[in-house]
């Protein structure tokens, strides 16, 4: 007890040294662990800008797809497009039975006309 008291004013001091030396150690490894104020400050700045321009693309991105969905609502189906197709094949088989009437019928005006010129001539004469 006489040991104490004799020294009790270097005891206390050391305590103290020491309660300052580990405080010092821990506010620097808390500084290489933890953010800064400012640096979380400009961190949460970048995020909120960041998350601005997610919003506005998210919402780009919504009104395109609803464009596209129009668009693909507009599009025949596959039922109407092999409609189409075989009322085009059927009007080519039309068309492909009819030509030989028709150049049947072109040959015809083409004599009728050629009579028609010459009996204009031979009245003119």
């Amino acid at each position: 007890m006489e040991f104490i008291q004799k020294y009790q004013t270097l005891i206390v001091f050391g305590l103290s040294a020491m309660g300052c030396l580990v405080s010092f150690v821990f506010v620097a490894w808390a500084s290489k662990f933890f953010a800064k104020r400012k640096e979380l400050e400009a961190t949460s700045e970048k995020l909120d800008e960041l998350t601005k321009k997610v919003i506005d693309t998210n919402s780009a991105m919504r009104q395109e797809q609803v464009l596209i969905r129009k668009d693909l609502d507009a599009m025949p189906s596959k039922k109407e497009i092999a409609e189409v197709r075989q009322d085009m094949a059927d009007l080519h088989a039309q068309m492909t039975s009819i030509s030989p009437q028709l150049n049947q019928l072109h040959t015809t005006i083409n004599i009728l006309l050629e009579n028609e010129l010459r009996g204009a001539r031979k009245n003119a004469d």
